[in-house]
């Protein structure tokens, strides 16, 4: 019986599920990562629409990536000129913990660097990004592990084998994004929890509290990683009480209080390193105020015109900076200090939500279709991204372009319902059985709301991408039992 004998190293079965997982997961990253390397790892020359320009870069380094790598290029150069790393690297403008990841493989390995044309040269980014993929296998073992004792070794294994060979997930190992390092950390969060969860304060209070510290700050983590995880507590908390039996209630509230104690720690840490480095104390990048504008507001104009989301966008974003610089909020030149970028998001925020008070029934349109279509899932993300980055100045290449990716449109909602047909069934199946073990359950749903809720209303389709943690288990949880179901009389 459970608590009454030593438990083994480790369950039977646990550590040849693990070492499949982790070499089929690192694996098809690997293969992935080299084929887009022999294809991308390159320079090109970048059309800007700006200025109407070609400028030299690295096909696979652009946009965000472009920004992170520079961020990072910028604390290995002050590091090495001797300033602190307390108050190197720049503007808090997107995750704080990728760009820092990224300088510290740069200074290990002397990799992550600019060439006297300030591009990042061929060769430089693969080694990481081999890296990346390493850590995201080696998160899935923790993950199975908790996940055999809440809901089986079966389910635990169907849900860790999904995320090892999902062809979304496997090719953005192949992307200098943060979303690898992200989806390793919301594993880890995810196997925490159902660990933490089984501890009783009154049989080893010491471990309690130091076990529920530790998950506030892996929480912290996942906001510093990704912004939008800054309310991710919220359903952890939730449904840390759903599952307990009676005499229970004040273990839930003690854990939750613990937790969101460290959480609110790290993100005062994130403000005080912000404060030493601008003198200005924030937690929120300085890129979360103006995305409201910059992409709810775009969608909405262009859904209302017929036009193009990136022209509006442009058009829009113009307007609004000419508008902050007449207002005496920022500088007319692209240096801003912390504060410009604060004082610019704020004008941005507050033309949001003007707009979106005048157009309820157009902005209400758009939000939900964007959520509706942040439940699929988009196997094209990573090759549309290399081909699309970019639009070129040449309208009837961009058109041939939109047309290519309208064309795998049935094999993205065929693919999304092969994977959200079988959710559906595991959620009933789960259902049904009327069982919610650790309360896991409870929070997979919380979790399938919380992300497209998120995506739905930035319209950035890389935000559902956590979702596939809560689809994996409930995925599994259906193929298992159509497995079972098929089963030949007489086989165990």
């Amino acid at each position: 019986m459970i608590g009454t004998a030593a438990a083994p190293a480790a369950p039977p079965g646990l550590l040849r599920a693990a070492l499949l997982v982790f070499v089929v997961a690192f694996g098809a990253r690997a293969a992935s990562i080299a084929f887009y390397v022999s294809r991308y790892d390159r320079d090109e020359r970048v059309p800007q629409c700006t200025c109407g320009k070609h400028l030299p870069n690295h096909a696979m380094v652009k946009g965000d990536e472009l920004k992170y790598y520079h961020t990072a290029v910028g604390i290995l150069r002050d590091v090495r000129e001797g300033r602190s790393p307390w108050t190197t690297g720049g503007a808090h403008d997107g995750p704080w913990v990728f760009p820092r990841v990224l300088a510290l493989y740069g200074f290990a390995t002397g990799r992550i660097r600019l060439d006297e044309r300030g591009v990042p040269p061929s060769g430089e980014i693969e080694g990481f990004l081999y890296l990346h993929a390493f850590f995201f296998a080696l998160a899935l073992i923790p993950f199975l592990a908790a996940l055999r004792r809440a809901v089986g070794p079966a389910v635990a294994l169907g849900a860790a084998l999904f995320l090892a060979l999902e062809p979304t997930l496997v090719q953005y190992s192949a992307r200098l994004l943060s979303e690898t390092l992200f989806f390793a950390f919301l594993a880890l969060t995810v196997a925490f929890w159902l660990h933490a969860i089984r501890l009783d304060p009154g049989r080893g209070r010491l471990r309690f509290v130091l076990t529920w510290v530790a998950f506030g700050v892996l929480l912290g983590l996942d906001f510093l990683n990704r912004p939008i995880s800054i309310w991710l507590g919220l359903p952890l908390a939730l449904a840390r009480f759903v599952p307990w039996p009676r005499g229970r209630v004040r273990a839930a509230f003690l854990s939750v209080a613990l937790f969101f104690a460290a959480y609110a720690a790290v993100l005062g840490t994130v403000g005080l390193q912000n404060y030493a480095r601008s003198g200005v104390f924030y937690v929120m990048p300085l890129q979360g105020r103006p995305s409201p504008l910059r992409y709810g507001v775009t969608q909405v104009l262009a859904d209302m015109k017929g036009t193009d989301p990136m022209d509006e966008r442009r058009a829009l974003m113009e307007d609004v900076t000419r508008e902050a610089v007449e207002a005496g909020a920022i500088d007319g030149d692209e240096n801003w200090t912390d504060r410009e970028h604060i004082a610019f998001g704020r004008i941005c925020q507050a033309r949001a939500m003007e707009f979106f008070r005048e157009h309820p029934g157009p902005t209400a349109r758009v939000f939900s279709r964007n959520i509706v279509s942040a439940l699929g899932v988009n196997p094209f993300d990573v090759p549309e991204h290399f081909r699309l980055t970019y639009k070129p100045e040449d309208r009837d290449l961009a058109e041939r372009q939109v047309r290519d990716t309208k064309r795998t449109r049935p094999i993205k909602i065929a693919y999304s319902v092969l994977i959200l047909g079988p959710v559906a069934l595991g959620w009933f199946l789960a259902l049904r059985a009327g069982k919610n073990p650790a309360g896991i359950h409870f929070l997979l749903v919380l979790l399938i709301l919380y992300f497209p809720g998120v995506a739905g209303w930035f319209g950035n389709r890389r935000l559902l991408l956590p979702s596939l943690i809560p689809y994996s288990v409930f995925w599994a949880w259906a193929v298992v039992a159509i497995l079972r179901r098929r089963r030949p009389r007489g086989v165990p």
